[in-house]
């Protein structure tokens, strides 16, 4: 027993050096996607910056069943500017800060309707716009690595931003000369849980071979507590509304994500990667209780297919670009995905 333990040890120390003498002969910063490891070195410093837009066009009800989005009455977009910062304390041991910026909304068609014999156009907004919680985690490369295999876990908790919706904005406005009238009404929601949550994920790399290799992702966050917050209500008295607040508490979900990702690298300066992957999000037990009922929000999930350029621009630089689609999903909205990343790195002495 003892042999095979000493004899196992070995073969990991060796696989690890055997992967460490393969690029210690490289620039740490230009390692190609697959030699990349998943937790950066000693000293290493990288910064992110993320663009992403994604445009609605279905609709997966509870079923996941599919429809456009445009024969509900609605259209959306999302835009998110993220950025975060990396740091190599060891070789095995990284922190790292992430947050987000999210301005996006969802329109509805306009209704017409008829109040005491008046005819009003009714037309419905909702943009969505704020900081989203800020993580700080660490990263911990397991000791159980070796040439082709890295496995790392990312312990984290979320600070949480501001959740309470601003309050909406209606516009009443009569035609001269007309019969009918325009309502415009714009609700005001915040990206923020208001909520501390934390999250474990991990992640797994397996290199094939020196070009070929396949990164699988892990995680899993949840709310240490509710939160106090509020919602807006409106009642029409036929020339304005009447908005009133109300005091909510409110539950953010648990979050489930899992990615599989095959990492190729074509070009023999491999200064190019090109990765392929699906990943699925999945929602659960989100609640508001307002004067104590406690309402469940509908579990959601979706799944999401996405291909990825990398170029090493220079030493210090690096250019990611990702376009997913949403394949299926339950009670969510599908998108196309365009995403930029920007990934700048250096060793700090």
């Amino acid at each position: 027993m003892i042999k095979k333990v000493a004899y196992t040890i070995i073969l990991l120390l060796f696989g690890f050096s055997g992967f460490t003498q393969e690029t210690a002969n490289k620039n740490l910063l230009t390692l190609s996607l697959v030699e990349e490891p998943i937790v950066l070195q000693r000293k290493r410093l990288q910064g992110n910056i993320d663009y992403q837009f994604g445009m609605y066009s279905k609709y997966f009800d509870a079923q996941g069943q599919k429809s456009k989005i445009i024969d509900e009455g609605l259209v959306s977009s999302m835009n998110q500017l993220s950025y975060s910062v990396n740091y190599g304390l060891f070789d095995w041991l990284q922190i790292g800060i992430l947050h987000n910026y999210c301005s996006g909304f969802e329109g509805e068609e306009t209704i017409t309707k008829l109040y005491y014999n008046e005819t009003y156009n009714y037309t419905y907004i909702k943009e969505i716009k704020g900081f989203s919680d800020v993580l700080f985690n660490i990263g911990y490369l397991l000791p159980i690595n070796g040439r082709k295999i890295e496995i790392a876990i990312f312990p984290g908790i979320y600070f949480p931003m501001d959740h309470d919706p601003l309050e909406p904005i209606y516009d009443v406005s009569t035609i001269e000369d007309e019969e009918w009238t325009n309502i415009d009404y714009t609700s005001n929601e915040k990206i923020g849980t208001g909520a501390f949550r934390f999250e474990i994920a991990t992640t797994a790399k397996l290199r094939f071979k020196q070009r070929i290799a396949l990164l699988l992702n892990g995680k899993y966050n949840m709310p240490f507590n509710s939160v106090n917050s509020i919602s807006w209500e409106s009642v029409f008295d036929g020339e304005n509304y009447q908005v009133s607040k109300n005091k909510i508490k409110y539950s953010p979900p648990h979050e489930i994500y899992g990615n599989i990702e095959c990492q190729i690298v074509p070009d023999k300066r491999e200064i190019m990667g090109i990765k392929l992957g699906a990943n699925l999000n999945v929602n659960l037990n989100e609640w508001i209780e307002s004067e104590n009922i406690k309402t469940a929000q509908p579990n959601a999930m979706f799944f999401r297919t996405y291909t990825e350029l990398e170029l090493i621009i220079s030493e210090h630089i690096r250019f990611n670009q990702q376009f997913g689609y949403d394949l299926t999903g339950r009670n969510t909205k599908g998108a196309f995905i365009s995403q930029t990343l920007f990934t700048f790195n250096c060793f700090t002495k």
